[in-house]
């Protein structure tokens, strides 16, 4: 297992991987939401958010891992009240 420090400073990108894998031998997370519509994903990401919300709802319901969400508000880009509600609500 990589040590904490180490770990904290790599990004993790889950593709199509099983989940229970990386998952087990972590303690804690913390997923970078970006937005919450796709058209903020393609176009900042290149990726769609339909993967991250998956795995955070992974987390929550199947793994003990605690996670952190980090989500970033660029004014004027992902920061509408519309969006922001959304983003709160799921």
């Amino acid at each position: 297992m990589l040590a904490a420090s180490r770990l904290s400073r790599l990004p993790l990108v889950i593709c199509t991987i099983r989940l229970d894998v990386i998952f087990c031998k972590i303690d804690a997370a913390n997923v970078d939401l970006k937005a919450f519509t796709d058209e903020f994903y393609v176009k900042l990401t290149g990726s769609h958010l339909q993967p991250v919300l998956d795995t955070l709802r992974y987390l929550k319901h199947e793994t003990d891992v605690w996670f952190e969400i980090t989500t970033l508000l660029i004014p004027g880009e992902n920061d509408s009240d519309a969006e922001i509600t959304q983003c709160v609500n799921g």
